[in-house]
């Protein structure tokens, strides 16, 4: 007796037939057109009430590291770069020249919630304003790899409910896991940074937690690629 929306309807049906709900062609409407290279993007940030550097606002979502992994034509092998800043300074101007290093001037960039990183990306354009150009190019090129699924377009009942990669990932690719890694989600990695190398605190191992840090960004790119491949099939 209660009014669902299309995209609930699908859930509520997934559920009681246990199968899943699959649009191949909407699927293909979304991500059939990626231009290649294809690029799959995401940033860690930090965020403090207080500003650790000049130009920040309380509570700025500053990226210190990202992932990409890299595929530069059909079925070319698949690449990964990264950047992590290890230093306790201000990391903007540093992403902003690894990013110039890493990407090329084409290309699709894949994100999940793609929303975020396209704010991160204007972010910078404004600290940092001889990259505004260059980041502005970025931001037209980014496509939303998660789009098929908060569109009910491939709804499963192991979802939950949710698009959330870490939702998503291990119903596609059951092989991958976060559970496995010592930090498995954003807020542990930024607190993590934070503590042991933008603070500097006694007791952290800052070697290990720079390694840590590294394998959780990039199993967020690395499943995206995982994902992708899926929907494609």
């Amino acid at each position: 007796d209660i009014g669902l929306n299309k995209f609930q309807i699908r859930q509520v049906e997934s559920a009681k037939s246990s199968q899943a709900h699959i649009e191949p062609y909407m699927i293909a409407a979304l991500i059939g057109d990626y231009l290649y290279p294809l690029y799959f993007f995401d940033y860690e940030t930090f965020a403090t009430a207080v500003p650790e550097f000049d130009g920040l606002a309380p509570y700025d979502q500053v990226p210190f590291q990202y992932s990409l992994h890299v595929i530069d034509a059909p079925g070319a092998p698949v690449r990964h770069l990264e950047y992590l800043h290890d230093q306790s300074s201000n990391p903007v101007k540093a992403i902003c020249e690894s990013l110039r290093s890493h990407f090329g001037p084409t290309g699709s960039i894949i994100a999940w919630y793609a929303s975020f990183e396209k704010a991160r990306n204007k972010r910078l354009g404004e600290l940092v304003p001889e990259y505004h150009e260059f980041l502005v190019g970025l931001n037209a090129r980014i496509v939303d790899l998660m789009d098929p699924f908060a569109a009910g377009f491939y709804v499963d009942k192991r979802f939950n409910g949710s698009a959330s990669i870490k939702k998503v990932l291990p119903v596609l690719v059951p092989e991958l896991s976060y559970a496995e890694l010592d930090i498995h989600e954003g807020g542990s990695a930024s607190r993590l940074w934070m503590d042991a190398v933008l603070y500097e605190k006694p007791g952290y191992d800052k070697t290990k937690i720079l390694a840590d840090l590294k394998e959780y960004c990039k199993l967020d790119t690395f499943a995206m690629v995982k994902i992708y491949e899926c929907l494609m099939r």
